[in-house]
């Protein structure tokens, strides 16, 4: 048995929902049959945050707490680990909208000689009180899922990775929301159209497209996502990769009529040195749709315009 408790990385098991730096405490046990971990973390907000001595800046915050098992099983070269676990957020950061919401997770990891496999469930349930236009509160429920392949024949890596996000209806701040709850992180080897982890500028378009509530993104319009990721080591120390990915949205409705987001590709120039150092030189070129252009441009909802990107970074790791 053991606990953790502090400012540190917390996660559900797919990413999608919770994958934060934030306050948390866990305690976890670990019985021959696998891990569970129980566990409580706040999400600081700015609302009512001070030094005031007569107002308690607690109550305006929101707080995680759930459940989470990791049970692997392995037979000869088979390694599978099942993860199942759910969370409830409670968000009480606007006076009289309290949002109480439960995620549920399962998740799937496969280990075989040169092949990886994982895949994501995950289905939401919430209530938002006065949410909507007139005052009703607000019915949530959204899903998500997520397959990642890996292919590893040395010195040939591939990669391929598959993301829905359930969309909104046609109606925006309705009695219903059936937009999910997204971290905005996920397993897609891209840069533009999802989250670059090299440096993470915060300009990535699935994120873009969608409205931020507290450390989450909603994408009314859903997204899809599918890439594939082809890596060459051709050296110990050397590793080239091409990235092409494509993105739609799951509802036209609400981008304008549209549902082509995108398609990118890069090229990724890594350098490493043992597993202390890394060196990247990066290119990116995404050719932007319609859906984008509707959810993005400021003025002119039509316009698709190339975009480009270059990055150098460098990672010392210990």
């Amino acid at each position: 048995m053991g606990f953790s408790v502090g400012y540190q990385h917390f996660s559900d098991p797919s990413g999608l929902f919770l994958n934060h730096w934030i306050g948390a405490a866990s305690f976890i046990t670990k019985p021959k049959s696998g891990t569970y971990t129980i566990s409580l973390a706040q999400m600081p907000d700015n609302t009512a945050e001070g030094f005031l001595t007569d107002e308690n800046s607690l109550t305006r915050d929101r707080y995680v707490f759930g459940f989470r098992a990791d049970l692997p099983f392995k037979s000869g070269e088979t390694k599978l680990t099942f993860s199942p676990s759910i969370y409830h957020l409670y968000d009480d950061t606007v006076v009289d909208y309290t949002k109480n919401l439960a995620n549920l997770t399962l998740h799937l990891d496969l280990e075989w000689r040169y092949l990886t496999f994982s895949a994501d469930l995950l289905y939401q349930y919430g209530v938002t009180k006065n949410g909507s236009y007139d005052g009703e509160d607000v019915i949530h429920s959204g899903y998500a899922t997520q397959l990642n392949l890996g292919l590893d024949f040395n010195p040939f890596v591939l990669s391929f990775n598959l993301l829905n996000l359930s969309p909104d209806d046609d109606h925006e701040a309705n009695d219903s929301d059936g937009a999910f709850l997204y971290s905005g992180k996920n397993r897609s080897a891209t840069i533009l159209l999802t989250e670059d982890e090299l440096r993470d500028r915060g300009d990535n378009l699935d994120e873009r497209m969608g409205s931020n509530d507290g450390g989450f993104s909603q994408l009314r319009s859903g997204y899809g996502l599918v890439d594939l990721k082809a890596a060459m080591n051709v050296t110990d120390y050397f590793q080239p990769a091409l990235v092409v990915g494509a993105a739609v949205t799951q509802n036209t409705a609400n981008s304008m009529g549209e549902n082509f987001v995108g398609m990118e590709t890069n090229l990724t120039m890594k350098f490493m040195v043992d597993d202390v150092l890394d060196f990247h030189l990066v290119g990116a070129v995404l050719v932007p749709g319609k859906a984008a252009a509707a959810r993005i441009n400021g003025y002119d909802r039509d316009r698709t315009n190339l975009m480009y990107a270059g990055e150098v970074a460098m990672g010392v790791h210990f």
